[in-house]
């Protein structure tokens, strides 16, 4: 998938792994990347609670 993108001209923004990760240094280093970060911990935390609402 991170491949695709490159190939793309486009910079993935997905979540690193801590080892054989796709990511590496050359993406993290951006600003963009970790404000893409901090937005996607936002949403996966609304999703957390709308799930475990709708389980109750």
């Amino acid at each position: 998938f991170v491949q695709d993108l490159r190939q793309a001209c486009v910079t993935p923004h997905v979540a690193q792994k801590a080892r054989f990760s796709a990511i590496n240094g050359r993406t993290t280093r951006h600003e963009g990347y970790a404000l893409s970060q901090r937005c996607r911990k936002k949403i996966d935390l609304r999703r957390g609670t709308q799930v475990h609402q709708q389980s109750r």
